[in-house]
């Protein structure tokens, strides 16, 4: 065959083999080179499920003579990668999209159809056809389903999808999947261009916002819908962003008079979620084991796989701040198993960041810096700023257990700077607390003296009496330490 030169080499076929390749490739029968440009815009895994379906035995003989296709992995045949370049290259888009078009009517049978049938549709030009299979993607809330769209989106051209980011309703559903699976960027960018700006993309622009890290921003969004509704919070989503941005901005008493005041809310899993976040920041330990066991529940008889990894998450650290790292490991590799059965190549970066500090609390100092540091990248990938930021607090801390307290400074430094851009207030008293301990250990007893202090006003202002009575026995030691009279107030 022509292409067993440039199967050979490394580098793409010289001019005068490529020019023979399109000539052999417009040679072929009509019939044949249709089954070529099909096989071509076809990801390699749905082909199985259309070769069963049609009958392509004859053109898929003359092709793998031909040297056109090429037996892949798991047997399958796939079109050789200069080929597949070279028919991209003739192929006109009009052609292109009818292919498109033809795949998403023979497409099914596999746990990803929805998926692959809105890419075919998108990239066929015909958005309309793709929203309910965004929707069934949605309703169905598969989080392999949803990576595999997202990967199809981004491996495929990007003109069909550009040309069509303004159609009613594509925009939005692609928001809502991208935010889904945590991509955060991707989500923001595609929700900027959902029209009509109705409440309810309002919403959703600001729960992508509040998740970026964007808290200032949410909030304008969510006063703007309150004001359209006389004031009125919008029951559902803008409930749950109303306590959300409550728990972000260190206003957790508010979160949970705001949750309750909004009944009924039995059934809401998220709801019960943030209930959960709002007594673990105040130190309600067992109220938020309760919420978090409830929110658990409903999200299992709903089948949320992302819910599900919520709230394993969130019981493991509530069982991590009671300082029961045992039981904090067991909720963490319920949780890391979903996440495997669900998206193999995706570790979820909040359940790693989880993961390091329970590592690090047990002395497991070099795990938890693998861990820290790849939950970091993952956030960074998928701009949550918010996370991004806890992790370099993590690192911080973790530096510090280390004694390399130059770059636990400049991380604990770090994501205080970024947490205090976005007005987030949630994570102030572990910040105040670490930076206090690592002047301690530096010998700098009045910086020491001085955070500690903040982490005080912190703990009183979040009605966290635990932590507000071991900071004021700790600032009592310090003071008679050093000879100091009584703290008082």
């Amino acid at each position: 065959a022509l292409l067993t030169v440039a199967n050979r080499s490394n580098g793409k076929p010289d001019l005068e083999l490529q020019s023979r390749l399109e000539q052999q490739i417009t040679s072929l029968r009509i019939d044949t080179r249709i089954w070529l440009e099909r096989l071509t815009v076809c990801p390699s895994f749905s082909a199985p499920d259309i070769l069963d379906q049609v009958d392509a035995s004859r053109a898929l003989s003359i092709l793998l003579e031909e040297g056109l296709l090429r037996v892949g992995r798991d047997r399958l045949p796939e079109v050789v990668p200069y080929v597949r370049a070279s028919i991209l290259t003739l192929m006109p888009a009009e052609r292109r999209a009818r292919h498109h078009a033809w795949l998403a009517e023979q497409s099914g049978g596999s746990g990803s159809a929805p998926a692959l049938v809105a890419w075919h549709w998108i990239q066929a030009g015909r958005p309309e056809a793709a929203l309910p299979w965004l929707d069934e993607l949605l309703e169905g809330r598969e989080i392999r389903a949803m990576r595999v769209l997202m990967d199809l989106l981004d491996r495929g051209p990007r003109a069909p999808l550009s040309l069509l980011m303004h159609s009613p309703g594509l925009p939005e559903r692609l928001a809502r999947v991208a935010l889904y699976l945590g991509h955060l960027g991707r989500a923001g960018r595609w929700v900027e261009r959902a029209r009509p700006r109705s409440d309810e993309i309002r919403l959703l622009d600001a729960e992508i916002r509040s998740a970026r890290g964007d808290l200032a921003g949410a909030a304008r969004l969510l006063e703007g819908v309150r004001k359209g509704r006389q004031g009125a919070i919008a029951p559902g989503k803008g409930l749950e962003l109303a306590c959300w941005l409550a728990i972000r901005t260190g206003k957790p008493g508010q979160a949970v008079e705001l949750a309750h005041a909004w009944t009924p809310s039995d059934e809401n899993g998220k709801l019960h979620g943030l209930c959960g976040i709002a007594h673990t920041r105040m130190g309600q330990f067992e109220e938020a084991i309760a919420h978090h066991r409830s929110a658990l529940a409903i999200r299992t008889r709903r089948r949320d796989r992302a819910g599900q990894l919520a709230s394993l998450n969130n019981l493991g650290m509530v069982a991590r701040e009671m300082n029961r790292l045992e039981e904090a490991r067991r909720w963490y590799e319920l949780a890391a198993n979903l996440s495997r059965r669900d998206a193999t190549a995706h570790p979820d970066a909040r359940l790693l960041a989880n993961m390091g500090d329970v590592a690090m609390r047990s002395g497991e100092l070099e795990l938890a810096e693998q861990r820290i540091d790849a939950a970091r990248k993952t956030f960074a990938r998928n701009g949550d700023v918010i996370g991004m930021a806890t992790s370099w607090c993590a690192r911080g801390e973790l530096m510090r257990r280390m004694h390399r307290h130059d770059e636990a400074a400049r991380d604990l430094h770090r994501g205080r700077r970024l947490l205090e851009g976005a007005g987030c207030a949630e994570w102030r008293l572990e910040i105040c607390l670490a930076l206090g301990d690592l002047a301690r250990d530096r010998g700098i007893r009045m910086f020491a003296r001085r955070w500690w202090r903040e982490a005080l006003h912190e703990a009183r202002r979040m009605r966290r009496c635990p932590e507000e009575r071991a900071l004021r026995a700790r600032l009592e030691r310090w003071k008679r330490s050093i000879g100091c009279p009584e703290l008082h107030g």
